[in-house]
């Protein structure tokens, strides 16, 4: 099984509200913890859909500075 982890707790929010669980977590080494989905075409989809938007925020952010 492929897979995608990751320790971004605002992407895990965000795959969360769009009714994608993951399947397991754990803690990493720097204690953080890190969720780990099962790689689909929505997951892909959704975390592309994420990037997007952080990505507008941080441009916007910039910006305002």
């Amino acid at each position: 099984m492929i897979t995608f982890k990751t320790a971004n707790q605002k992407l895990e929010q965000f795959l969360f509200v769009h009714d994608i669980r993951f399947i397991s977590y754990e803690k990493n080494s720097d204690g953080l913890t890190e969720w780990t989905y099962q790689i689909s075409a929505e997951l892909e989809r959704v975390v592309a859909e994420y990037r997007e938007i952080d990505s507008r925020r941080q441009a916007r952010r910039k910006a305002e500075k």
